[in-house]
């Protein structure tokens, strides 16, 4: 694995483990966007002894930590996530006012949903009204 990819691991505060390193990795090397299943596709084609629950779970810290940048694009039966490196590294859940104001954190949350921050200094979480 690139150095610097385990390096920004743990610059963020991860243990960078071989799930970690490798979704990272995909998702970086992409020159679009990448959707979830197309990165456990690709894990699974590698061989990587993983589950697909393991993937959605390191976007999710990846994304919650900064590292990646998670948009919502329509899709046949819906919207769906999509990844790619975030440019400046300050991702989190979209903050409503009165809610962790002023601390600069902006994601794309699906139509019809809300953002509410699960914990300061950690991003949040798309809910339904």
């Amino acid at each position: 694995m690139p150095v610097c990819v385990v390096a920004t691991l743990q610059a963020a505060g991860f243990r960078a483990t071989r799930v970690q390193t490798r979704v990272f990795s995909l998702v970086a090397a992409s020159p679009v966007p990448i959707a979830a299943d197309d990165i456990i596709r690709l894990l699974f084609a590698e061989g990587a002894s993983t589950s697909s629950s393991s993937a959605h779970r390191t976007l999710h810290e990846l994304t919650l930590a900064g590292l990646l940048l998670r948009e919502w694009v329509p899709g046949r039966t819906g919207a769906r996530a999509v990844y790619s490196i975030h440019a400046d590294r300050t991702v989190g859940c979209r903050t409503a006012a009165g809610e962790g104001a002023g601390e600069g954190r902006t994601e794309s949350c699906p139509p019809g949903t809300s953002c509410r921050m699960a914990r300061a200094g950690r991003g949040g979480v798309c809910t339904s009204p």
